[in-house]
């Protein structure tokens, strides 16, 4: 586990807050180019209206909120074909690294080699 000692969060609030928005029950992640600050793949409107899409149906479904399947707005994939593309990671076994996105601590993860 990352922590930032500059950050005041704790460990015991960041893997709290982890579980009550069901990350570590995740089985799926799914990224969708979405809202983009430059649209390549398709307009903003109509990746807009497949991201309110996909938040309904994982609603209806039982899906999000720690029903298995997580979602994150990817502002550009960089696949720039028929899009908005969506990549749906397969997570088991699931990692959790957490902590500041800060640049140092992302070049720590990445550094590691189990980024």
């Amino acid at each position: 586990m990352l922590i930032d000692p500059d950050h005041p969060t704790t460990s015991a609030q960041l893997a709290a807050q982890i579980s009550a928005l069901g990350i570590d029950r995740t089985r799926r992640h799914i990224f969708l180019c979405c809202d983009q600050g430059k649209p390549k793949c398709s307009t903003r409107e109509a990746s807009l209206e497949s991201w309110e899409y996909l938040k309904r149906r994982l609603r209806e479904l039982g899906l999000g909120a720690g029903g298995g399947i997580y979602r994150t707005k990817a502002n550009c994939l960089q696949v720039c074909l028929a899009g908005p593309i969506a990549a749906v990671l397969v997570c088991p076994p699931l990692k959790i690294k957490h902590g500041s996105g800060s640049p140092l601590r992302v070049l720590a993860l990445l550094s590691r080699g189990d980024a």
